[in-house]
């Protein structure tokens, strides 16, 4: 196993995957040159799938384009680059890879909140496959969970215990909606269907765009 993947797999407790769906050859092809081969090799793998039992999806980017389009569609993210959902979480946060600018964009559907980290510098001084693979690397938990009003942790396994496991076209998501004034607390947490509960928090306020983090520390 590679090192990547034994952090990713292992380390960071990711797999096994569960829930695979396989992935044909055909659409590998689909995507060779728009994804890293990095992604491609886990589709081969383990196809499309849960990780670290449900907190992570790697998933069919055709399958989420509408949806995510929604949320870029007003920032104009759109016209800069060609954007595919590599992977989303429980709570329906979609990570993005631009063709030209690698893991540069998160987007947090329950917030209506997008973070830009463009990765472009990061793939010409060492390949886009290295990048995928540090980002495969740095995923953790933490980064995939859901806080609470106090700012703690602990979204994904009460909503495990509370509602059950999830499916490929499912998610965690407050009802009331965040952006409707719901309060941010795990027991207003619901097992929705995707889809329907994206394109509705879409619809609700214009995403905000978040600072550029390394840019505006200057490291970038």
């Amino acid at each position: 196993m590679e090192q990547w993947l034994d952090s990713f797999y292992n380390f960071k407790g990711f797999g096994p995957a569960t829930l695979s769906q396989p992935v044909t050859d055909d659409v590998i092809a689909q995507y060779r040159g728009k994804l890293p081969n990095t992604v491609l090799q886990l589709w081969q793998l383990y196809g499309w799938s849960a990780w670290g039992n449900g907190r992570l999806w790697l998933v069919n980017p055709a399958d989420w384009d509408e949806d995510m389009e929604l949320f870029l569609e007003p920032t104009g993210l759109l016209e800069q680059d060609a954007w595919h959902v590599l992977a989303r979480s429980a709570f329906g946060d979609f990570y993005l890879w631009g063709e030209k600018s690698g893991p540069a964009v998160r987007v947090k559907c329950n917030y209506g909140q997008i973070y830009p980290d463009d990765c472009s510098a990061d793939i010409a001084e060492i390949g886009m496959e290295r990048v995928a693979q540090l980002w495969f690397r740095t995923l953790s938990y933490s980064y995939c969970d859901q806080k609470d009003e106090h700012g703690q942790n602990g979204g994904f396994d009460y909503a495990l215990k509370h509602l059950g496991p999830l499916d490929h076209d499912m998610l965690y998501g407050f009802v009331p909606a965040l952006a409707l004034g719901g309060p941010l607390k795990f027991e207003n947490l619901q097992k929705l269907n995707a889809h329907v509960h994206l394109q509705i928090l879409a619809s609700l306020a214009e995403p905000e765009m978040m600072l550029d983090i390394g840019k505006v520390a200057g490291i970038k």
